[in-house]
């Protein structure tokens, strides 16, 4: 207890000493109400240059927060590696506590790959990368890593709903690379962004924050490693399972909330 004590005060002199640095009017005064053009444009600049890239690769580490019925909060980290190339090729590698899956999609079929479990299951898919995600999520319920940012109109269905959004800081930095610090809110969701300044306006944190549950858990994607139009080897988004793979089939998204 007397650690734990010591801990939180060290804790908040720390966070005392970050404060103290900060905006004062943006910590003490209501936040900006409604949407500042200067945030929307950010975002939008940022959605439009990765739209724009007809293949990528990049990495990242994401952190799930679960809340449980006491109340105590558990965090699951998964690192994640993935290459694209539009309009229908997408490869995504998760692996941590909670899953271990290869995601792969060709352009005319989906297949999910567990390397722990040994399980694979594979499914005909819609002949475009954003039709595929759709599937993905409302069919199948699976998501695929940062899927937010891999759509084509990835700027117009991250502003639906948007009630507010603003600048938090030009000069932040993340990694040695200068950023700036967006945040948004939509009904039950918060949203933070950190994008680079520089001629790439690449995306390097994005945070989620839940504020329809309880204890307002957080799903943060830190992002890295970007290399923009690079060229990828067609093998890449070939799926050919392993000998000792086991094969089974995709359970839909009404099928598993039934289940729970």
């Amino acid at each position: 207890m007397r650690e734990t004590k010591q801990m939180r005060k060290g804790m908040a002199g720390v966070v005392a000493a970050v404060l103290f640095g900060f905006s004062a009017s943006l910590l003490a005064a209501e936040p900006p109400k409604g949407l500042d053009p200067e945030a929307v444009a950010i975002l939008k600049k940022a959605t439009s240059y990765l739209s724009g890239l007809k293949t990528l690769r990049m990495k990242g580490h994401g952190m799930l927060e679960v809340v449980l019925t006491t109340g105590q909060k558990l965090q699951f980290d998964h690192d994640v590696t993935l290459a694209l190339q539009r309009p229908d090729k997408l490869r995504a590698v998760r692996k941590g506590e909670f899953a271990d899956q290869v995601f792969v999609y060709d352009g005319k079929t989906l297949s999910l790959y567990s390397p722990e479990q040994k399980f694979y299951a594979t499914k005909d898919a819609p002949p475009t990368l954003e039709g595929m995600l759709d599937f993905a999520r409302d069919t199948l319920d699976i998501v695929a890593p940062a899927a937010d940012f891999l759509y084509a109109k990835a700027f117009d269905l991250l502003m639906e709903d948007m009630t507010a959004g603003l600048v938090v800081s030009r000069n932040s930095w993340f990694y040695g690379a200068s950023c700036t610090h967006v945040a948004f809110r939509k009904p039950g969701v918060d949203i933070q962004l950190w994008v680079d300044n520089g001629e790439k306006p690449l995306v390097h944190k994005y945070v989620l924050t839940t504020t329809d549950m309880a204890a307002n858990p957080q799903y943060i994607l830190v992002l890295s490693d970007w290399e923009t139009n690079p060229k990828i080897d067609g093998s890449v988004f070939q799926f050919v399972p392993p000998k000792d793979a086991s094969r089974i089939d995709f359970l839909a998204a009404r099928e598993k909330s039934l289940a729970k």
